[in-house]
């Protein structure tokens, strides 16, 4: 089964309507601070008019919240007779998500049959019963918890196959719920109109979410003239594809009436009859690793253009090589990679438990700068290799925590620390440069600046050129600032430039700006960045701008993938205005 589009299809476009959930299920961190029914955060219960106890079920010690009557009551009766009510009585909440959201989807599904084609349950897809995996075994050991949830009975046998096969249906088809900016706080399952997307390492659409209405769903059916994609494959699949068309209001109203939304979107031009996919897994992992989580989780290997393409594209061999495999190859790459991975992971988990930030830092660099990790043969990861960005990812927040440690005892050191966070902040392009340009050691400390620049619209046919633009004007502006970023710190003065790798002997990537088109962008930029400038030191202005040009863009892809009212724009709107 794929679903592929109606008809020609530009870049930015929503696919459809806000899908409701078939089942929804809050992680266990998130019971006590999260709606249940619509996953909102819960007011404080100590801010009026929130003084008085939420809506709670007294059965499973109020481990079940509600932030309002509406949402109690549309959820309180499902958490009931599902099994889950019994379920939290008699089990740890930390890990039992997935179990919950299967007694739910079960519940959901048996009172409302829908035609089900082979091998999937009302529509969705479910594996093999018999397979022998682990995950098989887990799965044998979660269903006779269900089981003995929904019947009551905590001992002696019980037939299982329907609690498998709704286990089998959550593995394959539950997604993440992140929403307002959080992390994600939980699973749910949805319908066929996004269930039935199909995996790409190069997708042309992608998925968000967003939070129901606080009124009252209206009722009405979902018409097929509001989906831009139509399913393509067998005719059970197109029987089941038409009744969730016609049972949506139900759905709509009554199974998950509040659950948050997910919506599709595309992300590239798409052709009449090309099939629309999403992406199942992160894409930043390389192919081998890709493959893997997908064969473990769902059963099958990707043989999309990214993974298929011989030689493999650019990205994945700057993803999974060292400098020496970029041209040749060794037989002991994985090796050393496989062990640098295990240290990394080991140096995180001490982090998490002393809670020591410059140890941590110290021994993820060290790592870094490893010339030979154990044998005698250089062994240096590419800036951009996927273990080089985990440790960025580490090593900015972790400056960043060091940072406001020396905030109010050691302005120099503070400011180093920034320097830092802003450095790995700038190999993954994020905010931390506009927490430096706002640090204390500046001289000018009393600089007055404004920043209020809105990104080109997403609809423009110029994705490429934008691109290109907004690389070269962030390349530019950073041959003079990285140096005085990194002086200090050995790792970071090693790489010569964070965004233009041809230091490395690499051919310069991307493509060329049409002059014409070049100067619009450079004049829409510059009509928007403004800077007053009382005595500024020019690599704060540098820095400013730098900062300004990678939210800038930053803007510029979130309104392609997550549409204009995503929190991701109301974030960077923030960041701008109070830079």
């Amino acid at each position: 089964m794929e679903l592929r589009a109606r008809k020609d299809l530009g870049r930015a476009q929503d696919l459809g309507p806000p899908v409701p959930p078939i089942a929804a299920a809050l992680h266990g961190s998130f019971l006590s601070s999260n709606c249940s029914s619509c996953f909102r955060l819960l007011p404080s219960r100590n801010t009026p008019p929130h003084s008085i106890p939420f809506p709670s079920c007294p059965s499973c010690n109020a481990s079940i919240l509600y932030c309002s009557p509406s949402c109690s009551a549309s959820d309180f009766p499902l958490h009931v007779s599902s099994g889950e009510c019994r379920f939290l009585s008699t089990s740890p909440h930390a890990c039992t998500s997935d179990l919950r959201l299967a007694l739910r989807l079960l519940h959901s599904l048996g009172s409302n049959p829908l035609p089900t084609p082979p091998a999937r349950i009302g529509g969705l897809l479910a594996s093999d019963l018999d397979d022998e995996s682990e995950i098989a075994e887990r799965i044998r050991e979660g269903a006779t918890l269900m089981a003995r949830a929904r019947n009551g009975e905590l001992e002696g046998d019980m037939d299982t196959t329907a609690e498998k096969a709704a286990l089998w249906a959550v593995l394959r088809n539950a997604v993440e719920v992140q929403v307002g900016g959080s992390a994600a706080v939980g699973v749910a399952v949805y319908g066929p109109m996004f269930s039935w997307f199909n995996h790409s390492c190069s997708p042309n659409a992608c998925y968000r979410f967003e939070f129901s209405s606080r009124s009252e769903p209206e009722p009405g059916s979902l018409e097929p003239v509001s989906l831009r994609v139509f399913p393509s494959g067998p005719e059970q699949d197109a029987a089941a594809w038409k009744a969730w068309l016609c049972s949506e209001s139900q759905l709509l109203n009554g199974l998950c009436g509040y659950g948050p939304r997910v919506l599709v979107r595309s992300i590239k031009p798409i052709k009449k009859d090309e099939e629309v996919c999403i992406a199942y897994v992160d894409l930043l992992q390389p192919k081998v690793a890709r493959h893997a989580e997908m064969w473990s989780k769902y059963r099958f290997v990707c043989a999309c253009v990214r993974c298929s393409a011989s030689p493999q594209q650019y990205v994945d061999r700057v993803i999974s090589s060292d400098l020496r495999t970029l041209n040749s190859y060794y037989d002991d790459a994985d090796t050393k990679h496989e062990e640098l991975a295990d240290f990394l992971d080991q140096v995180i988990d001490k982090y998490m438990e002393d809670g020591n930030s410059l140890v941590c830092c110290e021994m993820v660099e060290s790592m870094l700068l490893s010339e030979s990790f154990g044998d005698k043969h250089k062994f240096k990861l590419h800036p951009l290799h996927h273990l080089s960005l985990s440790a960025y990812m580490s090593l900015s927040s972790t400056y960043k925590v060091l940072t406001n440690d020396f905030a109010e005892v050691n302005i120099s050191l503070n400011f180093k620390m920034s320097r830092a966070a802003a450095s790995y902040a700038l190999l993954l392009a994020g905010e931390a440069i506009l927490d430096l340009v706002k640090s204390l050691k500046w001289e000018s400390d009393k600089a007055e600046y404004s920043i209020n620049v809105t990104s080109p619209s997403a609809s423009w046919n110029e994705f490429e050129e934008t691109s290109v633009w907004c690389s070269n004007r962030i390349s530019g502006t950073l041959i003079s600032t990285w140096p005085f970023l990194i002086e200090g710190f050995p790792f970071l003065e090693k790489i010569e430039h964070p965004v233009d790798f041809t230091w490395l002997g690499l051919p310069k990537s991307g493509g060329e700006v049409d002059d014409a088109n070049s100067r619009k962008l450079d004049l829409h930029f510059e009509s928007q960045f403004k800077a007053s400038v009382v005595t500024i030191e020019p690599e704060r202005r540098n820095l400013l701008q730098v900062a300004t040009l990678c939210l800038y863009y930053g803007r510029y892809l979130a309104s392609i993938c997550y549409g204009p009212k995503s929190y991701l724009l109301d974030h960077i709107n923030h960041l701008l205005l109070n830079a």
